[in-house]
């Protein structure tokens, strides 16, 4: 998720991510991809010093500073250079309950959706108590996933918890996501063509047998599969047929 880049640079969106776009279009007021999280954290907090690990974080990580455009219709992602964001810090030590207050603000914030035109995540600490906070992360997911998520989180307690000056915190680099853009590319053996216009949809589509309605929030039940030897084969089979191009062999 770290690049050394002293200009704006654009991207091809990755087979995965051209679809989640293609869905978003169809669906432009719904936040079904945004990916938000609300981590509890006991103790005291230095706010300004979490402000600036956060900052930080964003400098280190490309992911935080991509945005998805399009030009007539053909999408691409860009990582900007720099990208100036400041954690903002909401009071909620003075609810009746704090947590319960915590859990909605974020519940309600999450239903508003990322335009990933301007910016692809949002953050925020909430204040419980004077030794209780919470630390509101949301991404979309057309640039992250569980792994990359947990990555971030560990990189920011990195940030946050070194005694070190920050121009002395030494840790491994973060991966670049525009390293995987051009990885996935070279395992692709056809195009996509000339892109996707989700406009010409005539009706909505429908999703094992059920009309998709309108989603108001991004609440979501994991579901455990085992996966077996067979289907570990079956899957990398699958990954290799043609025609089927959101899948690669590390999918």
């Amino acid at each position: 998720m770290t690049s050394e880049l002293s200009s704006p640079t654009r991207l091809a969106l990755t087979n995965a991510q051209a679809m989640l776009w293609a869905s978003q279009r169809l669906n432009p007021e719904a936040p079904m991809y945004n990916m938000a999280f609300l981590f509890t954290i006991d103790g005291s907090i230095d706010e300004a010093r979490f402000k600036t690990a956060f900052g930080r974080l964003v400098e280190e990580a490309d992911a935080l500073r991509t945005t998805v455009g399009d030009v007539d219709g053909v999408p691409f992602q860009e990582v900007s250079a720099s990208f100036p964001f400041v954690v903002p810090v909401i009071d909620l030590s003075e609810e009746r309950d704090p947590a319960a207050a915590a859990t909605e603000w974020a519940r309600e914030r999450c239903r508003v959706p990322l335009d990933i035109g301007q910016q692809t995540f949002d953050a925020a600490l909430l204040r419980l108590a004077a030794d209780r906070y919470g630390w509101y992360f949301n991404q979309h997911h057309i640039v992250t996933d569980a792994w990359s998520s947990a990555l971030l989180f560990e990189r920011m307690d990195q940030l946050y918890t070194s005694r070190q000056s920050d121009d002395d915190v030494t840790v491994h680099p973060l991966p670049s996501y525009a390293e995987y853009v051009a990885y996935e590319r070279s395992l692709v053996d056809t195009d996509r063509g000339d892109g996707f216009e989700p406009e010409s949809a005539k009706n909505r589509l429908r999703l094992y047998g059920h009309d998709t309605v309108d989603v108001e929030s991004t609440a979501n039940e994991r579901t455990t599969i085992e996966v077996t030897q067979a289907r570990s084969d079956a899957l990398r089979r699958l990954s290799r047929t043609p025609g089927i191009q959101a899948l690669t062999p590390d999918l």
